[in-house]
């Protein structure tokens, strides 16, 4: 059998941002996170925060501002 491949550092999550809101933080398992894209709407988890594991993913959203671009 071939050797299984690494496992990869992260898994990226694109979420649907509700209309006219913006994505302002991420706290994985408890700690914050800065491994998001606002524009992309995505959040980077790390795999070793699953490790088999249930895994707590808050995010949080805000009303974007007029002239927003985010």
């Amino acid at each position: 059998a071939a050797p299984a491949a690494p496992a990869a550092p992260s898994i990226a999550l694109k979420l649907r941002v509700p209309a006219g809101f913006t994505l302002t933080g991420v706290v994985v398992n408890g700690r914050p996170s800065t491994d998001f894209d606002r524009a992309a709407e995505t959040v980077m988890v790390p795999t070793g925060a699953i490790g088999g594991k249930p895994t707590q993913l808050v995010v949080s959203y805000s009303h974007k501002q007029q002239g927003d671009d985010a």
